[in-house]
């Protein structure tokens, strides 16, 4: 001022500091909890690049923590599925709908293969620009190997009910047409498959 005094201006940063420490308590919480996860946590950029992983997802891809981070997600996944896992990742990236998890193949050094359950989430900065990606990965080997096992079994039961060289049929307990029959059963009756088909008992 023209006497020579001071002028003071005070601004209310209350507000301020606190936003920025509830934002710092969010990462730290976020950071704690991604690290302890049970489930493997991923976090790649827009070059297809790992930016950070737990050590859940390491036990999952048979690296270390140090080999995967900076490195190209191809190193962990099975060459077969990366067609897939781009056009996903690409979806995300441009804004779109990716319905549900997806399930692609780990793929570890010693050639062993880790089935996963994958979800993803896109995160973005403050202007709204896609930064990076958030996947969460379950292994599922255990229930693909099930399914497969019973897909097998499911494959040589058929095999066998249609080469049997005794008549075998099933029927529909409501009706009592003929659902399933082997070749051996065409020929008992003399009819054509199609006609079976037609036939209820």
């Amino acid at each position: 001022s023209s006497d020579g005094g001071c002028l003071i201006i005070r601004t209310d940063v209350t507000e301020r500091k606190l936003a920025l420490e509830a934002q710092r308590q969010s990462q730290r919480m976020f950071r704690e909890t991604f690290h302890i996860s049970g489930i493997g946590m991923s976090i790649t950029d827009m070059n297809h690049c790992f930016v950070e992983v737990n050590d859940a997802y390491c036990r999952m891809t048979g690296r270390t923590r140090e080999e995967i981070v900076g490195a190209n997600i191809s190193l962990v996944n099975h060459p077969d599925d990366m067609a897939d896992i781009s056009d996903v990742r690409a979806k995300i990236f441009s804004g779109g709908n990716v319905d549900g998890a997806s399930i692609h193949r780990l793929l570890q050094p010693d050639g062993s293969v880790v089935w996963t359950d994958v979800g993803r989430r896109l995160v973005r900065d403050d202007d709204g620009e896609p930064l990076y990606i958030i996947g969460q990965s379950r292994d599922i080997t255990a229930h693909q190997a099930a399914e497969q096992a019973l897909q097998r079994s499911e494959e040589r039961y058929r095999e066998l009910f249609e080469r049997a060289p005794s008549a075998f049929v099933n029927l529909d307990p409501d009706d009592g047409h003929l659902i399933h029959f082997n070749q051996a059963m065409t020929e008992l009756l003399g009819y054509e498959e199609s006609e079976l088909r037609r036939l209820s008992i």
